[in-house]
């Protein structure tokens, strides 16, 4: 769902809207997504999934590069959120290979090693965004928005 105020995406659960501070009086319901995930470790994927699923989004779930980037290119995704350190193909290679396949296809990497040189690196496999781990819902929420809404509206 959006807020009806500035568009910022929220939960299900929201009770104000993490951007605009308004009470959510007015709520708006955001189009439905589809969301691939890479992601091997099982409670960061469990928080994706409450996280995504909870603002209304479709998610499909994988725990290797390889297998993403097949999932890819058998259906049809809105957006990527790729760790950076999965099995077998990682998150930047997966990235360049869907980049490739279609360049404009929105990804979002989540690491925890956000070092420079992984920072230049992003930008060379055409990453359109790293968020780093741990992160809050928040900017988390804010980094999806910005990847397929565009920017909420601000004060």
């Amino acid at each position: 769902m959006l807020c009806g105020n500035c568009r910022a995406l929220l939960l299900g659960n929201a009770r104000f809207c993490y951007n605009c501070g308004s009470d959510l009086n007015d709520i708006v319901p955001a189009p439905e997504l589809n969301i691939l995930i890479a992601e091997d470790n099982k409670n960061m994927a469990k928080l994706f999934l409450t996280w995504l699923e909870g603002a209304g989004m479709q998610c499909t779930l994988e725990s290797n590069g390889d297998d993403a980037w097949e999932r890819f290119k058998k259906d049809r995704f809105d957006l990527g959120i790729f760790d950076f350190d999965i099995p077998i193909m990682d998150g930047l290679t997966l990235c360049r290979k869907i980049k490739e396949h279609n360049p404009h296809f929105p990804v979002l990497i989540c690491s925890g090693h956000t070092q420079i040189i992984e920072l230049q690196n992003i930008e060379a496999y055409g990453a359109d965004a790293i968020i780093a781990k741990p992160m809050k819902i928040e900017h988390f929420l804010y980094q999806v928005q910005k990847l397929t809404f565009g920017e909420p509206l601000s004060d």
